[in-house]
């Protein structure tokens, strides 16, 4: 019985897969991205962490292999402890673990173990995809050129201030010369300047400011960014890392998938920048974390 690659195979479809009183290997989505170094363009795929910490039996393993080896509940279960046995025995001995297409376990000097991935495990043509390179781009660049423009023609000839005199001066006699209406009377202006001083002048409803207001604040109180700690199928093992998270100062949550798994929220942020850097700074108190940012 070749334990690994049931791991293997119940990772494609499962983001979680427990080895009871041993730990468990979490799949993580990495979406497509650009190497800038190899100028490169790779597709989607998965990326693999080991979590020493979730050990807790949620039965997919063990049903699991009863349905493929066609053997009793008890028997799967007998194999799973003395594979954990022999991992723990290979690790103490400084040994180094090979799971066949997943990655290796080893001890580092503190006794932690260390999981390296394979990279053939993303199994990228799944996705119907492979690597591609593009050609470099180069910036042209572009010249501008500017025509030049005849300056504005300044005014200090001696007929044009002539003519500019002329101008004032007439203006100047229509607004002395009175204008006379038969049927129309000027009448000086009642308007008191302490009125116009006084007056008021239009204000929003109070009730479209106080609905704008509570709108903006509920608004500001949604925290869009989530950094997600794990997911799990069953509800017992979400709650027992929500626990933790919650000891270590965390304001962590429980979120129902569509999908029937529980995904555990470590904390929510306002913006992208800020759930990014709290992500680094999680994966470096927790090493074998492997936290990721979502949206809700």
């Amino acid at each position: 019985m070749n334990l690994a690659n049931h791991i293997s195979y119940l990772l494609k479809f499962h983001e979680c897969v427990v080895i009871p009183e041993f730990g468990a290997f979490i799949s993580n989505y990495r979406s497509a991205h650009f190497d800038g170094i190899r100028n490169v363009f790779t597709p989607p795929g998965k990326e693999v962490i080991f979590n020493s910490k979730i050990n807790k039996n949620d039965g997919l393993l063990i049903n699991y292999i009863v349905d493929v080896e066609k053997i009793t509940y008890h028997q799967a279960q007998l194999s799973v402890l003395n594979f954990v046995d022999h991992l723990n025995a290979t690790l103490n001995n400084g040994d180094q673990i090979d799971l066949e297409t997943i990655g290796t376990l080893v001890f580092d000097k503190n006794g932690v173990i260390i999981f390296t991935a394979y990279s053939n495990f993303e199994d990228t043509a799944s996705y119907g995809l492979t690597e591609f390179k593009y050609p470099t781009l180069k910036e042209s660049k572009q010249i501008t050129s500017f025509q030049q423009r005849p300056a504005i023609r300044a005014i200090h000839g001696h007929k044009d201030l002539l003519k500019i005199a002329a101008s004032i001066a007439l203006l100047l006699a229509l607004s002395l010369y009175p204008i006379r209406n038969h049927n129309v009377h000027l009448k000086s202006s009642v308007l008191n300047t302490s009125d116009l001083l006084n007056t008021k002048l239009p204000v929003k409803s109070k009730s479209l400011v106080e609905e704008s207001t509570s709108a903006s604040i509920s608004n500001d109180k949604i925290s869009p960014y989530l950094l997600v700690g794990g997911s799990f199928n069953v509800y017992k093992n979400a709650s027992q890392m929500q626990n933790e998270l919650v000891k270590e100062g965390y304001a962590s949550e429980i979120i129902e998938m569509e999908t029937g798994l529980y995904r555990v929220i470590i904390d929510s942020y306002s913006n992208k920048n800020e759930a990014a850097n709290a992500k680094i700074t999680y994966r470096m108190n927790h090493k074998n974390s492997g936290a990721w940012v979502s949206i809700r």
